[in-house]
């Protein structure tokens, strides 16, 4: 009952500059996304963008190291950056335009990689991961809290 008094009663401020948000096992499968529906060339490709995201965080893990403690954070495509979050063995990359990006937005990238972990811990194992996403989309209501996409 508190959870739905809260969500009734507490606006959260949405921040507006994502286009585009993956969520991707380790292995490259793509779990979840969701992406401007202006951004048509995205929705087009969103399975070769996922194991693009995949293979090259993998190539950087074995160039740097994996004890290294350095990860990469961030791919630059010249006007639009992938934040990425890698956590529990699912990747987040968070499409923004080049800009400077806000507190508020970092936060929200820990929030959505912490609430996605938690509800599909069981499920996002890559030794039992059954293949089957559709279970993922019911993640979109707790991503459209945070952003407009």
């Amino acid at each position: 009952k508190i959870k739905d008094i809260c969500n009734q009663e507490i606006e959260i401020p949405r921040y507006t500059g994502l286009l585009a948000l993956f969520v991707i096992g380790i292995s490259g499968h793509l779990f979840f996304s969701k992406i401007n529906k202006n951004k048509t060339k995205l929705i087009e490709n969103e399975i070769p963008i996922s194991g693009f995201i995949s293979a090259i965080l993998s190539f950087s893990r074995e160039m740097i190291g994996h004890d290294s403690g350095i990860k990469l954070k961030q791919i630059n495509l010249g006007d639009q950056n992938f934040y990425l979050n890698l956590k529990d063995n699912v990747i987040l990359a968070f499409l923004v335009e080049k800009q400077r990006i806000s507190e508020i937005f970092k936060r929200y990238m820990h929030i959505i990689s912490d609430e996605f972990i938690y509800r599909f811990k069981d499920v996002i194992n890559p030794k039992t991961f059954n293949g089957e996403v559709a279970q993922f989309q019911e993640f979109k209501s707790v991503v459209n809290q945070y952003f407009i996409i």
